[in-house]
């Protein structure tokens, strides 16, 4: 009786979660297609790579098979493995990955925000040419473990961010930003990609970075930093691929 009780609730307990999966997978649906609405977008979890014939030259035909002159792209697409097609089960497990907002997008920033906080997980967020807050930014580390974080084309980076700090980031972007010398302070351990292209760190910010020994890859091209003080900092972070060029 005791086994058959066991077996009953078990049974039970993984039809909930199978339901639960099923209205979060659909919910995902949901929020793509609105977004998608206002000229924004996602990526998915769940994706395969796909050829996709490209013309070479104007005189190009795409034909099956290719012919001449036509060259073969390779694009990642939202689509769930075959097995699981099949039986029905991709909204189980597919789920958005990355939302993106546009500049060119029909809606503000909080309108973005409203559409994403609906969701229960999100890997990361690209917000591009908006006048994005800090407020903004602490409200989505606060509402998702984000593991990417993408600002560019923002005057964003005058004042410390003290909530980057027990963020779980590993991929972060301020990319033509005013991100300064005063921010790099606030940059989480857990960092293994930071892009600081077209931004305002200094010579006197750089020894600030040799703490983020997790780090591999940082870009510093075009910033108010000098030659020597990049080659003394790659000396200091052999652990770490840097890419400077001039102002």
């Amino acid at each position: 009786m005791r086994f058959l009780l066991l077996f009953v609730g078990l049974v039970a307990i993984g039809l909930g979660w199978v339901s639960h999966q099923l209205r979060m997978g659909h919910l995902h649906e949901e929020v793509s297609e609105k977004l998608a609405e206002r000229g924004w977008n996602v990526s998915w979890k769940l994706i395969q790579r796909q050829a996709v014939p490209i013309q070479s030259s104007p005189s190009a035909t795409i034909a099956t098979p290719p012919g001449p002159n036509v060259q073969m792209a390779y694009v990642d697409v939202k689509r769930a493995p075959e097995w699981m097609e099949a039986i029905g089960a991709e909204p189980l497990f597919q789920r958005i990955k990355i939302a993106y907002f546009r500049k060119n997008g029909r809606g503000e920033v909080d309108d973005f925000l409203r559409e994403i906080e609906r969701l229960d997980d999100l890997e990361g967020v690209s917000l591009a040419g908006i006048a994005v807050s800090e407020d903004q930014l602490e409200y989505l580390l606060d509402r998702f473990n984000l593991e990417t974080l993408a600002v560019s084309e923002s005057s964003i980076g005058r004042r410390p961010m003290p909530f980057l700090r027990d963020s779980q980031l590993k991929w972060l972007g301020f990319s033509r930003t005013h991100l300064s010398d005063e921010v790099l302070d606030d940059l989480p351990d857990s960092l293994e990609y930071l892009d600081a292209t077209r931004t305002r760190i200094s010579d006197e910010g750089l020894q600030k970075l040799v703490r983020l020994k997790n780090l591999k890859e940082l870009k510093l091209r075009r910033t108010p930093t000098s030659r020597a003080a990049i080659e003394d900092l790659k000396k200091q972070m052999p652990w770490c691929q840097i890419w400077w060029s001039p102002l």
